[in-house]
């Protein structure tokens, strides 16, 4: 039976789901190398763990929540890392990474029989803070089952994929699809006020008719107010998603007509230095493009 969990990652995503796993009774050693988002954990009922070879060998879960895949293997297959040392049931890997990272540490964790499900989510810091993450899961079906009672606590809506690294490739198209539909916003309402009418007008119309969609929900007030400077979804996380997609298309022979713009787009908002910004002030680099204006703060 599962009671304490090791919590690796406790930022805008970890720290809501840390919040509902102490909710649903999970004890949780919490570990980031940001010593503020520590304690925010802690505050929430969490215990500070200092070393991840410690709390891997005294815990009977691991969840992690991490921002790259190179981040996530030395945390994984490092000497002073997680499966070196574990001595519990499974893995569980809620960041978005690549599918060829996931197999390879899939592969080492089950050589020494441990667990490892991909499981990234959807819905932002809102929906880990509520509880009510999409979670997508890959790996191995048993594991997935003894493993539900954890992922329930922290999502609404569970979703078995398959193999090891199925999961991230449904994330990685997803999100492929969140930015391209940014952008379309984008473009729309610099159309339409081009032609003198308002944004909010348009996306309340759009709201209410076949094009209304999560992301004009979520991330359309961020357009249609200008703010860039508080983000949902930071632009540097969504780029990196555009480029292991980008990456895993091609390693499947799949050619990126409107992934590639998308993510050129992304690209030159980042060389603007613009990766701590909500992921939709891409819309800026249409801005700039189109000698258009979007409201402003």
């Amino acid at each position: 039976m599962i009671k304490k969990v090791g919590f690796f990652g406790c930022g805008a995503m970890g720290k809501g789901m840390i919040k509902n796993l102490l909710k649903a009774g999970y004890e949780i050693i919490a570990y980031d190398v940001s010593e503020d988002a520590v304690k925010q954990a802690v505050e929430s009922g969490a215990t500070a763990g200092m070393d991840p070879a410690v709390i891997a060998s005294n815990v009977d879960a691991v969840i992690s929540s991490l921002p790259s895949p190179v981040i996530v293997k030395e945390l994984m297959l490092g000497d002073n890392g997680i499966i070196a040392n574990l001595k519990s049931n499974f893995i569980l890997d809620m960041s978005t990474i690549d599918p060829g990272t996931v197999k390879e540490i899939y592969s080492v964790a089950k050589e020494k029989g441990i667990g490892f499900l991909d499981c990234p989510v959807s819905g932002g810091p809102g929906g880990a803070d509520a509880g009510t993450l999409a979670i997508m899961v890959g790996g191995d079906e048993r594991v997935y089952e003894e493993a539900k009672p954890l992922l329930n606590a922290m999502g609404r809506n569970i979703f078995y994929i398959g193999e090891s690294g199925t999961a991230q490739v449904v994330k990685l198209c997803h999100n492929m699809i969140v930015a391209a539909n940014a952008l379309a916003l984008g473009e729309a309402f610099l159309t339409g006020s081009k032609a003198g009418l308002q944004p909010r007008v348009m996306a309340e119309v759009i709201s209410k008719s076949v094009g209304r969609s999560g992301v004009l929900e979520v991330f359309g007030p961020k357009i249609l107010n200008g703010d860039y400077e508080n983000p949902v979804f930071m632009l540097k996380h969504m780029y990196k998603d555009m480029d292991l997609f980008i990456k895993f298309a091609a390693a499947v022979n799949m050619p990126t007509f409107l992934g590639g713009l998308v993510h050129a787009f992304y690209r030159s908002a980042m060389l603007q230095d613009k990766g701590n910004h909500d992921h939709t002030v891409v819309c800026k680099v249409l801005e700039q493009l189109s000698a258009g204006n979007l409201p402003s703060k």
